[in-house]
């Protein structure tokens, strides 16, 4: 439980449910729910080409100086 916590501080509670809620509905068994949670956790990631970059600002110095 402690590594649950440490690698998941904001929503550890959230998640145990989230599997506990799958694994009621599904009847599905885990040996290691701990494993599951890191597996979804990769999964709910965004992959990098799909976050946003930085936009740098085009500054149009052309009325500034004449």
């Amino acid at each position: 439980m402690d590594t649950l916590q440490a690698e998941f501080p904001n929503d550890w509670q959230q998640r145990i449910e989230a599997v506990s809620e799958y694994v009621a509905s599904t009847g599905k068994h885990y040996k290691n729910f701990l494993a599951v949670i890191r597996s979804w956790a990769k999964k709910d990631q965004k992959p990098v080409s799909q976050i946003p970059t930085q936009v740098q600002p085009v500054y149009d110095l052309e009325g500034v100086f004449t």
